[in-house]
């Protein structure tokens, strides 16, 4: 899906704002474990100002969110660079059509959401 006038630049901000978004309260239950949140970025790729998300997303987990990467299609390659975890392999995955997405979206969900 495409969204008019949106670009890498969109998806840093995106990032940024949702972030900063949290209230006080919803960031001390995430880093006290009580809380998980599972952001999931999907996109068919084609990000530009990987340096920019790459740094919005590492400060997203050092909160202690779950960001992860679903790229869709040959373009999707820069959702790796930018979602890559080297603590996390399935951090960052390409799908090639929807009803593989779907099911890469619900492991990824349920490798998380377990530990609840």
């Amino acid at each position: 899906l495409k969204s008019p006038n949106q670009s890498s630049r969109g998806l840093r901000e995106a990032l940024k704002q949702y972030r900063e978004a949290l209230d006080p309260e919803t960031r001390q239950l995430i880093k006290m474990g009580k809380m998980i949140k599972v952001l999931t970025i999907v996109s068919d790729g084609d990000v530009t100002d990987q340096a920019g998300c790459i740094e919005e997303i590492k400060q997203s987990r050092d909160m202690g969110i779950i960001v992860q990467g679903l790229g869709f299609g040959s373009s999707a390659q820069s959702i790796k660079v930018v979602c890559h975890d080297p603590a996390d392999p399935d951090a960052a995955v390409i799908a090639d059509d929807v009803r593989e997405a779907t099911l890469l979206r619900h492991k990824l969900l349920m490798k998380h959401l377990s530990k609840l």
